[in-house]
């Protein structure tokens, strides 16, 4: 993991910028993999709507700045809030449920905040909006790919470190007991529902970070960030990665990134030969390729 960060922490020094663009890429959409992961490995929550607390954080840059906001310690604060706000009210109704039923209703909830802003003519409908330029922080811009990308890395720093000490703290430890075994835990004290739903709102702020991120290095916000398409790829990530590391999700988007960048070349079918990739993950690496990359290095997983 740390010589992974340290590539990044390189890649500019010699990287021309299309392909520095593409690692920035892979850290936004690995810190959202990451959210997701966490909710599944320390509350058994598995969901497909995540989308729509990346989108939620994208499309609050974009109403930000059409008021005329554009500073990044006014704006990314206030997005992660309405994500919170909204992750708070979708968890506390889907949390009613479970298994199948858990993912469907989280589906159902992304579906319906994706129909709401694309219908919304201010926010530019189905085209979407550019946004002209990236955020300022603290005045500084941000529009240089080499300084997006350093902050960027910094940021995915602070948001696993976060989730480490989150897993190993006493409530971490007591979700990953739920998500193995609900009922005695509950026997034990514990509440459940309130510390998974305390997982699924941190997973869906973090989302929602990654989905900030995201509207910057497009610049460009449109419902695409809120399709369901988004939430499984995500999966795919996690799924690529390994569940059983925090920053499997990592992986897996660097994975999915180079099939893309790879076989786009050649089909606009790509996605056919990721299919394959992720069998094969399922059925010879169970824990996914972090974890397998770690024991090949000698090292141990999160």
């Amino acid at each position: 993991m740390l010589l992974l960060f340290l590539l990044l922490a390189v890649a500019p020094l010699g990287l021309e910028a299309y392909l520095l663009g593409e690692l920035t890429r892979v850290m936004i959409y690995g810190m959202a993999a990451c959210a997701v992961g966490f909710a599944i490995r320390h509350g058994g929550l598995v969901s497909f709507g995540h989308a729509a607390f990346f989108g939620m954080g994208a499309y609050c840059v974009l109403m930000a700045r059409n008021a005329g906001y554009q500073d990044a310690l006014l704006v990314w604060p206030l997005a992660l809030l309405a994500v919170a706000v909204l992750a708070l009210v979708i968890g506390l109704l889907s949390l009613r449920t479970g298994g199948v039923a858990f993912i469907m209703i989280t589906l159902g909830f992304a579906q319906m905040v994706y129909f709401i802003i694309s219908g919304s003519q201010s926010l530019g409908a189905a085209d979407g909006l550019p946004l002209f330029g990236r955020d300022t922080l603290a005045g500084l811009s941000l529009d240089a790919i080499h300084g997006f990308h350093y902050l960027v890395l910094v940021a995915l720093g602070l948001v696993l470190f976060v989730m480490v000490c989150l897993s190993r703290s006493p409530a971490g430890l007591a979700l990953r007991g739920i998500a193995h075994d609900e009922r005695r835990m509950k026997a034990l004290g514990y509440a459940p529902k309130r510390l998974q739903l305390a997982a699924f709102v941190f997973s869906a702020v973090v989302t929602g970070f990654a989905g900030v991120l995201a509207a910057n290095f497009y610049q460009f916000v449109g419902p695409a960030y809120l399709h369901w398409i988004v939430s499984g790829e995500l999966l795919v990530m996690v799924a690529l990665g390994g569940i059983a590391s925090l920053s499997g999700g990592l992986f897996g988007a660097l994975i999915l990134v180079l099939f893309e960048a790879i076989f786009s070349e050649y089909t606009t079918y790509w996605r056919i030969f990721l299919g394959p990739a992720v069998i094969l993950s399922v059925l010879y690496l169970h824990k996914g390729v972090h974890p397998a990359v770690e024991r090949l290095l000698g090292g141990r997983d999160d």
